[in-house]
């Protein structure tokens, strides 16, 4: 009789081998899992931004979408972003004031930083799906901690239109079609 399997020695190498090959692709799967966070990440946000110009649309009132870490306005985009229907127009979330979205980021292993033609810390959507005014016009820009990541960037322009990019080849310009420099301090 005729035994069919394998002889503790083979296993062994057959191990050995596997554990071998797997500490060698390790560091590049860990590059490429937070590279693809920080892309799903920055695709929520473009997600975010896109709904809240909707439902400006959807329900005919002025929408805002502000920086918070709860359900209040606060200073720093890198905690969340809170999306409502800003009633009275003045960039802040009253408590009378229907919560739309909130979109935790305090994962995000980047930098969020929003920078526009105006002073308001705050982005807001008209009825008719426009931003509020020409200042109104710019970009979050998701600017990671690890220079091996690409810059993102996720552009409104004046018209409410919403389109994202980003640096793969770090030349310092998006690689869409607008070509735009990034806007990164490292």
């Amino acid at each position: 009789m005729k035994h069919t399997g394998f002889t503790l020695f083979e296993l062994l190498v057959t191990l050995s081998i596997a554990g071998i090959l797997t500490l060698l692709a390790w560091p590049a799967m860990t590059h490429f899992i937070a590279e693809y966070q920080l892309m799903v990440k920055s695709n929520q946000i473009l997600g975010a931004v896109q709904f809240a110009r909707n439902q400006a649309v959807t329900y005919q009132a002025v929408v805002t979408t502000c920086p918070s870490a709860g359900y209040t306005c606060s200073k720093e985009w890198n905690q969340g972003l809170l999306s409502f229907i800003d009633s009275n127009k003045d960039g802040r979330r009253q408590d009378s004031e229907r919560l739309i979205n909130y979109l935790s980021l305090t994962e995000l292993e980047a930098n969020l930083v929003l920078k526009k033609f105006g002073r308001e810390r705050y982005l807001q959507f008209l009825p008719n799906g426009r931003t509020r005014q020409v200042k109104q016009a710019g970009a979050f820009w998701i600017c990671p901690f690890n220079n091996a990541f690409p810059v993102r960037a996720i552009k409104f322009n004046r018209q409410g239109r919403i389109w994202s990019g980003a640096d793969r080849d770090h030349n310092g310009r998006l690689d869409n079609h607008s070509r735009a420099e990034t806007r990164c301090e490292n």
